[in-house]
């Protein structure tokens, strides 16, 4: 278990234990709802900066969602859809990356990372996928939450 370091971590790790609870123990709860109530308790912009929608907390407390999540077995895309592309997304500057933050904090979008085109591959710098002419071409592999996302950060 990680460390608590102030009052914020502690009550984020309760309310993020009783949420997930009270979701398991319910049968007319759907993935999306479940998204959108996460949404509600701010979960996906935890890392991002309040100018973008998001509450800055930091990474600190994006691990305590997801050790919560771990320990109770529950399935979301925050960390493939939210947390991820938002770390990624964060330091890049214009209108579509603030727009993209934007709508991750929102909630209305998840956007998983397509990086991987080998087996065994863990180098992102080097990808045959190409973009030419509007047209993607090549192959990715292992990208979780695609099943479920409307959008894709390419490498």
């Amino acid at each position: 278990m990680l460390a608590e370091q102030d009052e914020t971590s502690a009550l984020l790790r309760q309310s993020a234990a009783s949420f997930i609870k009270d979701m398991q123990a319910r049968t007319d709860v759907n993935r999306s709802a479940s998204w959108q109530d996460m949404v509600s308790l701010g979960w996906g912009g935890v890392l991002l900066p309040e100018a973008v929608g998001g509450s800055g907390l930091g990474i600190e407390h994006a691990a305590i969602l997801m050790e919560v999540m771990g320990e109770h077995g529950f399935d979301t895309p925050l960390l493939t859809g939210v947390f991820l592309p938002s770390i990624l997304l964060a330091d890049m500057r214009g209108d579509g990356a603030r727009s993209l933050l934007e709508r991750i904090a929102d909630g209305s979008l998840q956007a998983p990372l397509a990086w991987q085109e080998r087996i065994g591959q863990i180098d992102p710098e080097t990808p045959a996928t190409v973009l030419r002419q509007e047209r993607l071409s090549g192959r990715k592999l292992f990208v979780p939450g695609v099943d479920t996302a409307a959008t894709l950060i390419v490498s």
